[in-house]
């Protein structure tokens, strides 16, 4: 996972980022074999932070590259503890997401002068805003329309405090102004948050 830094989030500036993430030379999956056989895509990077400086990043640990829009991934919500997603979002560009990089998500108001060095936002988007008790999940449909969650960063099943989710299950230490970074050599993700809270990641305090 290339994400090694803390994001400070003590400051915020309006900002306006395009960039290219990954190399879309490289032969993908075509569509409808993507979710076919569950794909190891999973989140290595998660950051709440004050203001809209909000940021998940997807890491690819795979030899195959995935296209994100036709492929059929997504990123699905639930707000302030609830039963059921809520919202959904679809990338909003045909991304293709490389063997062994990764995708950094950011709100459209994020101050890229937090990010470490050599640090990019690939997406921006207003849809990427979300407190630390927000669900997140990252989803993929295969060819038959069967919906499998890959990851995710919350439970839809349990109301969380109004700071946030626990993560490892450390005292004080919740989803609410936090950057968490995920253990190295995973081979995918988890549907299970209960599983993936205790522990599977290393949790910094945003200052």
């Amino acid at each position: 996972v290339n994400s090694t830094s803390v994001v400070d989030t003590t400051t915020t500036e309006e900002v306006t980022l395009t960039s290219g993430v990954v190399d879309t030379t490289t032969t993908e999956m075509n569509m409808g074999t993507q979710c076919d056989s569950r794909p190891n895509l999973y989140f290595s990077a998660y950051s709440e932070g004050t203001s809209y400086n909000k940021l998940v990043e997807i890491w690819n640990p795979t030899n195959t590259s995935f296209r994100m829009l036709t492929g059929g991934f997504q990123l699905n919500f639930c707000y302030n503890g609830c039963s059921d997603y809520e919202s959904e979002y679809d990338f909003e560009s045909d991304i293709v997401l490389a063997p062994f990089e990764s995708l950094i998500m950011c709100h459209s108001s994020f101050d890229v002068s937090l990010l470490p060095n050599g640090m990019t936002c690939d997406v921006m988007s207003s849809r990427l805003s979300f407190n630390g008790n927000d669900l997140i999940a990252l989803t993929c449909t295969n060819s038959t329309g069967t919906t499998t969650v890959l990851d995710t960063i919350g439970d839809v099943t349990l109301l969380s405090s109004d700071t946030g989710w626990p993560v490892c299950n450390m005292t004080g230490s919740n989803l609410g102004d936090v950057t968490i970074i995920r253990d190295c050599m995973r081979d995918g993700g988890t549907s299970d948050w209960s599983t993936s809270r205790n522990c599977q990641w290393s949790v910094f305090e945003n200052s």
